[in-house]
């Protein structure tokens, strides 16, 4: 495991420095607005070369290096402070976070894939069906209540 983090490690770094480059920073030094970053980004998720999708591919290896190098470093760090001291904790402390890790890594790909496609792993897919559904009007007591106190006037006691 000691390699796997230092490996993970490195990978990590290089992906979140790469991300914050070409992503961020162009929102932060306001060359872009964050819906034109978007649209960018799901239009090179989606793009594919040799009908595969390269971007979309690294930035799952980019998600899953931070994945595993977090609940590696998670387990890790609660062996190295005392917080599990027993094997049998041990234990139960790596299978906890090897599920935090999952659900990191699922969360993660949830999103590339949606970006790249359009579709949810996890959740509902989107409709494409326009939502038509209309807004009931308010009952007459509420907006009399609303129009007599929105004039500043106090509503009548009784």
């Amino acid at each position: 495991m000691y390699v796997l983090q230092r490996v993970t490690a490195i990978v990590a770094l290089l992906f979140i420095g790469w991300h914050l480059i070409n992503f961020w920073l162009p929102i932060i030094t306001a060359e872009a607005s964050v819906q034109q970053m978007d649209t960018l980004l799901a239009g090179r998720m989606s793009s594919t070369a040799l009908s595969v999708p390269w971007f979309a591919f690294g930035y799952m290896i980019g998600i899953a290096a931070c994945a595993l190098h977090f609940a590696n470093g998670i387990w890790s760090m609660s062996v190295r402070w005392g917080i599990v001291a027993t094997r049998r904790a041990r234990t139960r402390s790596a299978w906890l976070a090897a599920l935090l890790g999952a659900v990191v890594f699922a969360w993660g790909a949830n999103t590339i894939v949606f970006l790249a496609t359009g579709w949810q792993i996890i959740g509902p897919t989107p409709s494409s069906e326009p939502d038509t559904t209309v807004c009931q009007p308010a009952r007459a007591s509420t907006a009399r209540a609303a129009t007599s106190t929105s004039s500043g006037a106090l509503p009548p006691t009784k």
